[in-house]
């Protein structure tokens, strides 16, 4: 792999477990010179501080004033960050190399520069750096916190750093579990392990779109998958199925094999053209000329059994009697609305009861709200609230948009650190009527909502990625409720039900 820097996984092992030993041995407002530590430690300590680079992205003097030694979190910041460097290499982002990671047995990696070339170690190597510089954030989360009464804005920004590292870190974790569990899936069930096994299926979907990875032609996003699901198309089949650069094409011919090959119905959470006849319940995708990435897999989906005539059988229990009302509808639509918001109660424009004399209407929001970055946690926080308030009522609201809130993990960008403080999902709205919410009070029905949160510069949600960023959802409850906004925030509300 090509590298600025060839990092070596021993040294960065060798400074996770010194940073652990710091972490164990002394509070996080203390002294290292006067703390039970060897005089090794001790200089080791000072040298990360004195002579090594900064890599915090923080001002030393802010770091100061906050009271954190300088050492540790410079020793965390470069481990964090050579682990992250790896990870970014164009060898994890190519459809190709991920038929090496899911089925190599042993994976050798050499790094190479202008310099030198070296061996950089085992890929399962690095894969356990990856979550071991996890567990070695949310410990330094930890240490600084437990060591504190009070916190002062210099602490809570660094918090709030190793916040994001944390989200950053917990992605990559996942992107490893994902190849370790398809990995297990592969070499348990042998060569033909896919014609039965259709929960591995789903993981190697979901390892491959999990960090996007691009090739040069359309059909390699379907080719670079072959030697995984070994016998899935004869040659005569590839030259004749997987050709051409048109992706509706090509995806129904992956799927429509994949189905009929498992008896198993498989399909893509995507608009359907409706042109498939009896597999009409294959849906592809629709007007993307430039789509070159694994985005295309992020919504496979299992259906059930395949039958006769094109139909899927799956097991449902409902516990209902009779012919229950559908709840609500979803409806997708292309558009480029972006993260914008917008929510329309039963009750807007109605007149409510003001007194024993009066009443007026309620309101309705249709002037479009440009939300500044400072204020998007907060109206986040409030459009999580609504949505919980609609699609799981009679829950704890609270318990509801927490969950929600970091399934979808937005990011986004704040002229002021302590905008997003850590748990800004309470903290943004804590002294307002969105904070400790009365369910009494809170009449969501009375309410809307037309909000643009422009700061927002992405989420690290499995619903976000190219496929889904020009897709909104609208969602109509039975009571007359309206709710629009952008694909992952809205689907993301509905699995946290």
């Amino acid at each position: 792999m090509e590298m600025d820097v060839v990092w070596d996984p021993e040294n960065i092992l060798k400074n996770l477990k010194f940073l652990d030993h710091i972490l164990s041995n002394i509070r996080g407002a203390a002294l290292a010179a006067e703390a039970n530590l060897s005089n090794n430690i001790i200089q080791t300590l000072s040298s990360w501080d004195d002579n090594a680079a900064w890599e915090f992205p923080l001002d030393r003097s802010i770091v100061k004033s906050a009271g954190i030694d300088m050492g540790v979190l410079n020793c965390y910041s470069t481990c964090v960050k050579q682990v992250q460097s790896l990870f970014s290499n164009q060898y994890f982002y190519r459809v190709w190399t991920f038929q090496e990671m899911i089925l190599g047995k042993n994976i050798t990696m050499f790094g190479i520069n202008e310099q030198h070339i070296s061996c950089i170690g085992e890929l399962n190597t690095w894969m356990d750096l990856a979550t071991e510089t996890k567990d070695k954030a949310v410990k330094l989360q930890a240490w600084i916190i437990v060591s504190r009464v009070l916190r002062t804005s210099s602490i809570n920004t660094v918090l709030n750093i190793i916040d994001e590292n944390v989200v950053d870190l917990n992605i990559l974790q996942t992107q490893v579990k994902g190849i370790s569990s398809a990995r297990t899936d592969i070499i348990s069930g042998g060569p033909r392990w896919w014609y039965e096994n259709h929960m591995g299926i789903s993981n190697i979907f979901s390892a491959i779109s999990l960090s996007p990875r691009q090739c040069f032609q359309r059909k390699d996003l379907f080719r670079g998958l072959l030697g995984i699901f070994s016998g899935l198309f004869t040659a005569e089949e590839i030259e004749s199925d997987l050709v051409g650069d048109n992706i509706e094409t090509l995806t129904f011919s992956f799927f429509k094999q994949l189905s009929l090959k498992t008896g198993h119905a498989w399909t893509k959470l995507a608009i359907s053209s409706g042109e498939r006849k009896e597999m009409d319940w294959i849906p592809v995708i629709a007007n993307h000329n430039n789509l070159l990435t694994t985005d295309i897999f992020a919504g496979v989906v299992h259906l059930g059994r395949l039958k006769s005539k094109g139909l899927a059988k799956a097991i449902a229990t409902t516990g209902i009697s009779g012919n229950p009302k559908a709840y609500m509808k979803i409806l997708l639509h292309q558009d480029n609305r972006g993260w914008q918001f917008t929510f329309r109660g039963c009750n807007a424009g109605k007149k409510v009861s003001t007194g024993l004399l009066g009443s007026e209407p309620i309101p309705i929001i249709d002037r479009l709200h440009n939300v500044a970055g400072d204020e998007t946690g907060r109206i986040l926080v409030q459009c999580a609230t609504i949505l919980g308030s609609l699609m799981d009522p009679g829950y704890n609201i609270l318990e509801f948009r927490r969950r929600m809130l970091d399934k979808l993990q937005p990011y986004w960008t704040v002229s002021d650190p302590n905008a997003k403080p850590t748990g800004w999902v309470d903290r943004c709205v804590s002294g307002t009527g969105w904070g400790d919410l009365n369910a009494d009070l809170f009449r969501v029905h009375n309410r809307s909502m037309n909000c643009y949160l422009g700061a927002i510069t992405g989420c690290a949600s499995r619903l976000y990625n190219k496929t889904t960023a020009g897709i909104s959802c609208e969602v109509r409850v039975n009571c007359g409720c309206t709710l629009t906004g952008p694909f992952p925030l809205m689907f993301e509300a509905i699995t946290a039900v």
